[in-house]
């Protein structure tokens, strides 16, 4: 017999995989809502297309320090010159220096010829002595009639002959100092030494010249500390000040640094250079900065004024400079601004601006006049 065939059941629905795929859905739009969001929120572009704020960093103008290095090239100069000359006049009989020699303070620069000096010398000692000797006897005869004529036994005309005898003497006894001492400075001035430690950059005597009194013998430029004489173009004049620090840098000494300062500024500028010179003082200890040794100097400046970020200032090297600047309703409105110098990643801004106000310092070229922004909570001002 045949069984009765059982009814086929209902296929059943799968439920699982459709919740699956919805929440697949949902995610999907949030995450591209928000990237949306995100571009709106990050790119200017996508912004201006969506029509919403558009992203931007800003940043207060405020006062900072402004560093401007001021340079120029030029060479090692003398600090100062002295010029040796003969105090005596006679003949040079030994001359051991030349142009270009380098002397120490006490150097021998030149000697005379000393025999006449020493002769004075000798003659003025006997002098003294002799004149010493006769007041020594005066003033003994002195004082014999002295005694005699208390006991009236010399007369009143020898005792006062015998006082001026001694006061002639001791007259004589002064004039023989004097002359003496004259002629032992004579007979030191035979012999001419260096002041200073420098370099001899002129030498007009000659061995064996009779030199004449205050005669130039030889120049020497001191060297202990040096000048260099840079030249700075004339624009920069008003920012040179007196015991500015400064630096200087040698190729002949390749990453070596010398420190000094400003020591003397030229009054007037050169017409035809336009630049004037200005004078580092440069200690100099080991002599190693010679004259006519060519370096750059450098100047550093340092001061306070109103500044913004450069990436901020649209048009900076043109003839109308501007900033965007956020108002409290988070709107941008563009200002000219008249700017100063560029320090690193600042710019100083001499008009248009006053301190604490925001300016735009990231995407300012997608924002047009009144647009309104959206600010970074990193980067909105406190």
């Amino acid at each position: 017999m045949h069984q009765p065939l059982k009814p086929t059941p209902p296929p059943r629905v799968r439920i699982l995989p459709w919740i699956l795929v919805a929440l697949g859905c949902v995610v999907l739009g949030v995450l591209g809502f928000k990237v949306i969001v995100h571009e709106r929120n990050t790119d200017q572009q996508k912004a201006r297309t969506l029509r919403g704020p558009i992203p931007v960093e800003v940043a207060p103008a405020r006062i900072a320090a402004i560093e401007e290095v001021v340079g120029g090239s030029g060479q090692i100069v003398q600090y100062t010159t002295v010029n040796v000359t003969a105090r005596l006049p006679a003949r040079i009989v030994e001359l051991p220096v030349n142009i270009g020699v380098f002397v120490k303070a006490g150097d021998l620069i030149a000697r005379f010829d000393d025999r006449v000096p020493k002769a004075t010398v000798a003659a003025n000692r006997e002098l003294l002595e002799a004149s010493r000797t006769k007041a020594k006897n005066y003033e003994t005869q002195l004082k014999r009639l002295t005694a005699l004529q208390e006991r009236h036994m010399a007369a009143d005309y020898d005792v006062e002959t015998a006082e001026s005898n001694l006061a002639t003497a001791k007259q004589t006894i002064a004039a023989a100092q004097q002359a003496l001492a004259q002629a032992e400075v004579d007979l030191e001035y035979t012999v001419l030494k260096s002041p200073v430690n420098g370099l001899v950059i002129d030498r007009p005597a000659n061995l064996g010249e009779t030199a004449k009194l205050d005669e130039e013998i030889a120049v020497i430029g001191e060297i202990d500390n040096v000048y260099l004489k840079a030249i700075i173009g004339e624009e920069k004049i008003g920012s040179i000040n007196l015991n500015m620090a400064a630096e200087a840098s040698f190729d002949a000494y390749p990453g070596e640094v010398f420190k000094g300062t400003v020591e003397k500024i030229d009054p007037q500028t050169n017409p035809l250079t336009h630049s004037f010179a200005t004078y580092l003082k440069i200690p100099n200890p080991d002599w190693r900065l010679k004259p006519g040794l060519t370096g750059f100097a450098r100047l550093g400046l340092s001061r306070r004024a109103l500044t913004v970020p450069s990436t901020a200032v649209l048009n900076p090297v043109g003839d109308h400079p501007s900033v965007f600047v956020i108002d409290s309703a988070k709107r941008a409105h563009q200002r000219a601004v008249r700017i100063g110098k560029i320090s690193g990643a600042l710019t100083e801004i001499l008009d248009g601006l006053q301190e604490g106000e925001t300016i735009v310092v990231t995407g300012q070229m997608y924002v047009l006049e009144n647009d309104e922004v959206r600010v970074n909570a990193a980067n909105a001002p406190r």
